[in-house]
């Protein structure tokens, strides 16, 4: 049986203020790039996803802003505490917590985030697939 192809369209939004050249953790900040985009495409069959990256500059340090948004099926409020542990996967067909599975890269992901003194943050509307 042949894998069909996901109908996903990806958008690229940098603010024209986040400057140009930045000193931190470039290998760290391509991961967790990397796994939130990976994340998302996996859960999102058609539609768009977008990356939007904006900054804050407070006392000399450049704060990035890092939106990923895409128009998959969504969680339920009540998983989304489970979606950064360690070794637990979201049952996203049932979307329900279930410990299987590997489960490492959103964690690893949240906790290079803070890490690097950042936060991650989810918004979700579960079962609504919105087109952008």
């Amino acid at each position: 049986m042949k894998k069909q192809k996901k109908k996903i369209k990806y958008n690229l939004e940098i603010d024209k203020k986040v400057p140009k050249l930045l000193d931190g953790d470039f290998n760290n900040v391509f991961r967790i790039l990397s796994e939130l985009l990976l994340n998302s495409t996996k859960y999102t069959e058609e539609g768009t996803i977008t990356l939007s990256i904006t900054s804050e500059i407070k006392n000399k340090i450049c704060t990035l802003i890092i939106v990923v948004k895409d128009t998959g099926a969504g969680i339920k409020k009540s998983d989304i505490q489970n979606l950064f542990n360690f070794f637990e996967r979201i049952d996203f067909e049932n979307n329900q917590a279930v410990a299987r599975g590997v489960g490492l890269g959103l964690a690893v992901t949240k906790k290079l985030t803070e890490l690097m003194n950042g936060e991650i943050k989810v918004k979700s509307t579960f079962g609504m697939i919105k087109k952008m």
